[in-house]
This record gives C-alpha cells, sequence and structure tokens, in this order.
C-alpha cells in the first residue's frame, strides 16, 4: 500500500509542476503578444502624427523620437 501512496504522490508532484511551467509559458507568451502590440500601436502613432504633419504643416502635432515619451 505505502508503495502505492508514494508513486501516486509523485505523479500528483509532477502533474502540479507541469501546470505551473504550462501557466508560466503562457503568461510569458501573453506578455509578449500585448508588449508587441503595444510596440505596433506606438510605431502606428508615430507614423500617423508625421503623416498629418507632412499634410498640414501648421497643425499642432507633437512628433515625438522612437523610444521616448
Amino acid at each position: 500500500m505505502a508503495v502505492f501512496r508514494h508513486r501516486d504522490k509523485a505523479i500528483w508532484v509532477y502533474m502540479n509542476l507541469t501546470w505551473i511551467l504550462l501557466g508560466f509559458v503562457g503568461w510569458t507568451l501573453g506578455l509578449l503578444f500585448v508588449l508587441t502590440l503595444f510596440r505596433m500601436s506606438g510605431d502606428q502613432d508615430r507614423s500617423a502624427r508625421r503623416h498629418q504633419k507632412r499634410l498640414d504643416p501648421y497643425s499642432d502635432v507633437t512628433i515625438t523620437q522612437a523610444g521616448t515619451t
């Protein structure tokens, strides 16, 4: 009986570690996806500001450089 309990406990610990690692990988991929979307949004916003400034040089548009706020 004791052998079965130890084996079951080992399988339970292995499954818990597997779920923890899968969760960590999922959160990491999700964070990378969101950060990529933020960067794409910033690039698109910067491009739109420059385009608007070219269309109307006297418009009140703040032109920013990449990497600055």
